[in-house]
């Protein structure tokens, strides 16, 4: 063995030191990559948004909304007794007043003679709010004020209950002046009933979307009671068919996701996200570090998501693509990381919405039916026995189910006909709809209900004469089915008419719900 010891070779300094400082070059790549990803996702998505067109931020639907002069905003109308729409709403929820109080109206069912005299006491008693109401008539539309802060949570939701009260007065109105005898109004309190709705056209909030949606419903409703005490003229039922399908063609949920998009963007800025978590006592929100590396990051990767859902839904074209998103939002929802707290939380689930809006609009196309049904038996004496024989005299052409997209049914009874849609179930239960439903009992069919002139504007005192079910024809506008269901559901019973207000289930619209 040799002497010579051989020396190792030792590599250079500057070699050295970049191995021993290789794990903070590996950190320092992975920060990179993740916020360069966060912002790139948070980018494309603010893109998307933009790219769908219509306005995406707070600032911009405001600006998107019509300017309306005090001299021509008819919401100035109704805020000036604003207090008393409200005190006299919340009073009479605890009468036996019909629509406003507990007492519900039975379809083709005058009211009681102490009825009667009770709502006639209670419209001189409210005869100044009435007048201010009806001044609404002179006006094309208006805006409620409505301040959107810098910092989103100290805004207040708007209260717009007093539009639901005013509606329900006008309701309660129109009904006791056509059990009087006195039908020459009524086109003009259903006009006066989708005014109510106009005035929250283009508020970037969901909850006053729903209650446009509400009074549109009411409004439908209405056609339906007026129609089952009474007959109207052809000019009448024209005017009727004119407005319900200018409330068809209105797309009133779109504006209210718009908003909601617009909230969630300035809700999860970083000061507002903790600020939100100290205001709903959420210590997740409250002490989420977003400005740290790698968080922040994945913080914008959490928006994009939840951006990207909202874009999906606001880029929907039909009332069945828009739920269709709802699913698909509900699914990606599911499999996000756990570290995507934003989209995890705060994006409500909104798919209940959409079925509301569906439900709504079979009713108004089957009260459009039941109108261009109600023209044709003025002309011939009979129901036609097939919507076909509407088309293209008393109308152009068929209208759809929402939900499937085939016509809407159409059954003859003893009493009435029933033009429905098959509801959300996407079951045909035979025209189960409200007005047909036992007690107690949840309507899983939707539609509109046209009694035949002798079952209409019967004393209250009298009882609806039992019919068999049996004895009912049952009439579709396509092929028959031989699974045709035909449910013995009292057709021929007194049943009242379930709450005028659409039940939306607010519980479902809440974020994380």
């Amino acid at each position: 063995m040799t002497q010579d010891v051989q020396k190792k070779k030792r590599w250079p300094w500057w070699l050295r030191l970049i191995l021993y400082l290789s794990p903070l070059w590996i950190i320092l790549a992975i920060v990179l990559s993740v916020e360069i990803s966060g912002r790139r996702a948070y980018n494309r998505a603010i893109q998307e948004a933009r790219d769908i067109g219509g306005p995406v931020t707070i600032e911009e639907i405001e600006a998107a909304r019509k300017v309306w002069p005090d001299d021509e905003n008819g919401a100035l109308v109704l805020l000036r007794v604003r207090d008393r729409l409200d005190a006299i709403g919340k009073e009479a929820a605890d009468t036996t007043l019909p629509i406003l109080g507990t007492l519900k109206d039975e379809l083709g069912y005058r009211w009681s003679d102490d009825t009667i005299q009770a709502v006639e006491a209670f419209l001189q008693q409210h005869a100044a709010v009435f007048a201010e109401i009806d001044r609404l008539r002179q006006y094309d539309g208006g805006r409620i004020p409505f301040e959107m802060k810098p910092n989103p949570l100290d805004t207040l939701v708007p209260d717009r209950a007093f539009l639901r009260h005013s509606a329900k007065l006008v309701f309660l109105r129109m009904e006791s002046r056509v059990i009087l005898g006195d039908t020459s109004r009524v086109a003009d309190d259903i006009d006066l009933l989708f005014r109510h709705g106009r005035l929250l056209d283009g508020e970037g909030t969901l909850i006053s979307s729903l209650i446009r949606l509400a009074i549109g419903a009411l409004a439908e409703d209405g056609v339906q009671r007026v129609l089952s005490l009474c007959s109207l003229s052809d000019q009448q039922l024209r005017q009727l068919d004119e407005m319900l399908a200018a409330f068809e063609q209105t797309d009133c949920l779109e504006i209210g996701y718009r908003g909601d998009r617009a909230l969630f963007l300035m809700i999860t800025e970083g000061a507002n996200l903790r600020r939100a978590g100290v205001m709903g006592n959420n210590p997740t929100f409250a002490t989420f570090p977003t400005d740290l590396p790698v968080l922040h990051g994945v913080f914008q990767m959490d928006r994009a998501a939840g951006l990207r859902m909202y874009n999906r839904i606001v880029k929907s074209d039909t009332r069945q693509d828009r739920l269709k998103a709802m699913m698909e939002n509900e699914a990606e929802k599911a499999s996000l990381p756990r570290l995507y707290l934003a989209t995890r939380i705060m994006i409500p689930s909104l798919a209940r919405s959409v079925v509301l809006d569906q439900n709504c609009m079979a009713q108004v196309r089957a009260a459009r039916t039941g109108l261009a049904i109600e023209r044709f038996r003025l002309d011939h004496g009979r129901f036609p026995q097939r919507l076909e024989e509407l088309v293209p005299q008393y109308m152009p052409a068929l209208l759809t189910d929402p939900f499937d997209d085939k016509p809407l049914r159409y059954r003859v009874t003893d009493d009435a006909v029933i033009i429905y849609s098959i509801g959300e179930d996407g079951v045909d239960d035979g025209g189960y709809v409200s007005h047909r439903t036992a007690p107690e009992t949840s309507p899983t069919d939707f539609g509109f209900v046209l009694l035949k002139p002798e079952f209409r504007g019967r004393p209250a005192s009298t009882t609806a004469p039992a019919t068999q079910e049996a004895e009912a024809t049952e009439v579709s506008t396509g092929p028959a089915s031989e699974h045709m269901p035909t449910p013995s559901r009292g057709h021929g019973t007194r049943h009242t008419t379930p709450n005028r207000d659409l039940q939306f289930g607010i519980s479902d619209l809440k974020p994380g719900g």
